[in-house]
């Protein structure tokens, strides 16, 4: 997975800031001059001069004073977002080094996706290391001067109105200027390199410390950054044995017709580990050399043509085409290698030919467009879940031998191969393997790879997952965890009273297995069972059973509230089983009785437990709770009004407020308007409240956008600011908002018109508008 999730991700980075560069160009200043009392500050850590392709270190400091409230009322934060050069690199759409365009590791990259980390923050003051050749990668010899460059980004105030509408002007700050001098690097020095770096195989242990741990990363990314073909083989070579390496400098290789003939010949090579990045990395090197340039942009002013739109049409479908012959192609090799594989080798070639291979829905749904676009480095990708549905010649052959292959497999690996077999081939077939594999389990071998098969069971058969879970909770011992619970269902109870009674009675229970036993009470027992579970929590006292009373709060509320009320001290020091009621108990029962218990508990003396509480309250808590948590905010800010020098020095104090400003944000079972982030943000006192009340405030200017995608077991929505992993929770969020809301409805993946329809009828009964 982790390829396709890359390379969606360069998809969409590279669409969406081609837009916003075009419109913060237009705001940028040049030249760039620094605003008042910021000073930034660029150190090489080495005088030079430096060979070509190797590695250059240096430091970078941010010194500004406290920048008053001035742009939009809001805080200020900075990030390096590259370099200039002079004389800057490259020519026309490549060229990098200048205000508009400063060097960084996308060599089309603007600025807005450029940010690294935050300058000049306080816990950040001093010198920062960095590797500058992690962004000025494979500098050219000659004689240049180099400055660094740093953007101002601004938070906002709760006024709606002073929220701009359009990209306000870029704010920019450039360190001083440094000479830099390149050398040709000669065959001698490379040799001489990779021998010095090539025997780091491995990270450094951790006693070593940080130091030792450093020089390891800066021995990769000098590996890494040696564009000869010796230097890929090392990096090959070192990738089977697990180390920590990729072949991410390639695509900025300088040699792209070698390296793309080198790249190729490793899918014949039974050696080298050839995972869907290396495939990926194939398509972005072999593309520069085979595809055709990218039309050039629009005009300034960001109008397009119809000639513009004709030919950016005309290469995107070169690209689809071209693309769809590597599918071919790569695949046809990979699979003819693939008996002389084995391991990890042969697992991570697997995979990748897993994910060139479009699922069973994807070919039955045949959305043509849903998958294509064109990245800023005029690569195309398609995603092979949502493509076309035109398999490759190849994929009978695969999916016939793919058994063979996986059994060949050790466990560990054949565990984590066969989640992905089953999201990918989506065969019944396979769920007979995957239960097979199992039931062969046992509680003190089964790794984490190996329980989250249970997963991609439910997901090619969920009645054949349940009736797994059922068994395996029955077993004297499991590797169960109390979340596979889920898959059971509720109605019809999967369990009688008296089976969940002999389940706590086992004494071989103990530690993650005696929760999950606990975890199923708290899930399927009735309520008429409840003195026979009193009886069983009281012979284990005082055993803190923090699951079972998630039971009792369901089932038997008033000796729950005996239970909570033991510990019912806002003053004292923190009791026993205090904490797990506060910040796990209601994972397993939520109630009234529960409720009142934390609400109770935001005003307790101690920090830690009043923040426990107010995170349990975001996750579960009822709409009621607002009223609670919104007094807690009040007594918060009265508490440390006119104090707030004081607050940016107490950490647990600004955690706190922050915890219960997110609980009222990112509560569950309620959303807040926009006059309610209004009134939260004037309740801020700390710099993260402030921060994070703004940024919301942005995500509410209508119309609100709503995104959805499934990819077979996996859902993400987005609403705003909330983030969501289901179906259901997405419908809920929607059905939260006011009436009148504008909104506009994003959906794709699978089902995604069936998915669409959802959206817009829960949108209809919620009396939202929704927009084009």
């Amino acid at each position: 997975m982790r390829g396709l999730v890359r390379a969606g991700v360069f998809v969409w980075a590279g669409l969406i800031a081609g837009i916003v560069f075009q419109a913060a160009a237009q705001h940028m200043p040049a030249p760039i001059v620094n605003p008042p009392g910021v000073r930034l500050h660029l150190d090489l850590a080495d005088a030079g001069p430096f060979r070509e392709m190797q590695m250059i270190r240096g430091s970078i400091q941010l010194d500004r004073q406290r920048e008053p409230s001035g742009v939009d009322g809001g805080e200020s934060f900075w990030t390096l977002a590259g370099y200039l050069v002079d004389p800057p690199l490259g020519e026309g759409p490549e060229r990098c080094g200048v205000p508009e365009r400063p060097c960084a590791r996308n060599p089309r990259g603007s600025i807005s996706e450029s940010h690294m980390w935050g300058l000049g923050q306080p816990e950040q003051d001093g010198p920062r290391p960095l590797r500058i050749t992690e962004q000025l990668h494979l500098l050219p010899p000659g004689n240049y001067r180099i400055a660094a460059v740093a953007v101002r980004h601004q938070d906002y105030q709760a006024e709606p109105s002073t929220i701009p509408a359009s990209p306000r002007p870029v704010v920019m700050a450039v360190s001083n200027w440094l000479p830099l001098t390149i050398l040709p690097a000669s065959d001698d020095w490379i040799q001489q390199t990779l021998t010095q770096y090539s025997p780091t195989k491995h990270p450094p242990p951790s006693e070593e410390g940080p130091a030792a741990h450093r020089a390891w990363l800066d021995s990769i990314h000098q590996l890494q950054l040696l564009d000869h073909p010796a230097a890929w083989q090392v990096i090959s070579a070192l990738q089977h044995t697990g180390n920590y390496l990729t072949l991410d400098g390639l695509q900025f290789t300088r040699r792209p017709e070698q390296a793309c003939t080198w790249l190729r010949q490793g899918l014949d090579d039974a050696r080298r580990r050839v995972d869907s990045w290396y495939l990926r990395t194939t398509n972005m090197v072999c593309g520069r050399v085979e595809l055709p340039p990218q039309p050039p942009p629009p005009a300034s002013d960001g109008r397009r043509s119809p000639e513009y739109t004709a030919n950016m049409r005309a290469h995107v479908e070169r690209q689809q085409t071209w693309h769809r012959q590597q599918v071919d192609s790569h695949g046809a090799r990979l699979l003819a290698s693939l008996p002389q594989r084995e391991g990890q080798v042969l697992a991570d070639a697997l995979s990748a030919l897993l994910e060139m291979v479009p699922s069973a829905q994807a070919r039955a749904a045949r959305q043509p467009s849903a998958g294509l676009g064109w990245s800023s480095s005029s690569t195309f990708f398609v995603n092979p879940f949502v493509a076309d549905g035109a398999e490759p010649s190849w994929a009978p052959r695969f999916r016939q031998g793919l058994p063979q292959w996986v059994a060949s497999l050790d466990p560990e690996l054949r565990s984590g191969l066969l989640g992905r077999v089953a999201q990918h081939m989506e065969s019944p077939e396979w769920a007979s393997v995957l239960e097979a594999e199992l039931r062969q389990l046992s509680a003190d071998d089964a790794s984490g790879a190996m329980r989250h098969l249970i997963y991609s069971l439910a997901t090619l058969d969920a009645k054949r997952a349940a009736n797994l879970v059922a068994a395996e909770l029955r077993k004297p011992e499991t590797w169960l965890h109390p979340e596979m619970l889920k898959l059971l269902p509720v109605e019809p109870r999967p369990f009688t009273d008296e089976e969940l009674v002999q389940l706590l009675v086992n004494p071989q229970a103990h530690g993650r297995d005696e929760m999950v036993r606990h975890a199923a009470v708290a899930r399927f027992a009735s309520p008429e069972a409840a003195p026979r579970f009193r009886e069983l929590y009281e012979q284990k006292q005082p055993a803190c059973q923090f699951v079972l009373v998630g039971y009792f709060v369901r089932a038997d509320p008033d000796y729950a509230a005996t239970i909570l009320g033991s510990n019912w001290d806002m003053q004292g020091g923190r009791r026993p089983c205090q904490m797990e009621y506060l910040s796990h108990t209601a994972s397993y029962g939520m109630g009234p009785v529960l409720e009142e218990y934390l609400t109770a508990h935001l005003f307790h003396s101690q920090v830690p437990l009043k923040q426990a509480a107010a995170l349990s309250l975001q996750a579960h808590g009822s709409p009621a709770a607002q009223d609670a948590l919104w007094e807690a905010m009040r007594h918060f800010h009265q508490y440390w009004k006119g104090r707030e020098d004081e607050l940016a020095r107490n950490p647990e104090g600004q955690e706190f407020e922050m915890a219960l400003a997110r609980a009222l944000m990112y509560a569950r079972h309620w959303t807040m308007a926009m006059e309610s982030i209004q009134q939260l943000r004037s309740l801020c006192t700390g710099t993260q409240c402030l921060q994070g009340t703004g940024s919301m405030l942005r995500t509410w200017q209508q119309p609100l956008v709503v995104h959805a995608t499934k990819a077979h077991a996996h859902f993400h929505g987005q609403l705003a600011h909330y983030s969501m992993t289901s179906r259901e929770e997405l419908l809920e969020r929607i059905s939260q908002l006011p009436a009148g809301t504008r909104v506009r409805v994003f959906v794709g993946g699978l089902d995604a018109e069936v998915l669409r329809s959802a959206v817009l009828k829960e949108a209809a009964v919620a009396g939202l508008v929704v927009e084009q």
